[in-house]
């Protein structure tokens, strides 16, 4: 064999191995846009749900403070219905 022949089968080779590498690149790259497609997609169901369960305490919260206001309301009812009975009952003696 001649030396250029030589060089062409040595170019030939690195060509391919080179060649080789692309398509183990390419197929190691798509790979791993499935994979953060994934990863993306499961980011976004979590900050789904984090964003659930952020607005789920805060009806929470809510319902607390609606229920407090509503005890509040009526132990100020009652209050109220003790000093009118004892406005009624003032009123009365005064009236005698």
């Amino acid at each position: 064999m001649n030396e250029l022949t030589q060089k062409i089968l040595k170019l030939e080779k690195s060509l391919h191995e080179v060649s080789k590498r692309i398509h183990n690149l390419a197929s190691e790259n798509q790979s791993l846009r499935e994979k953060l497609e994934a990863t993306t997609s499961e980011l976004n169901t979590q900050k789904n749900r984090v964003k659930d369960l952020e607005d789920n305490q805060n009806l929470v919260k809510i319902a607390g403070t609606i229920s407090r206001s509503e005890d509040d309301s009526n132990e100020l009812k009652q209050r109220i219905d003790t000093y009118l009975e004892e406005i009624d009952k003032c009123i009365a003696l005064l009236s005698r």
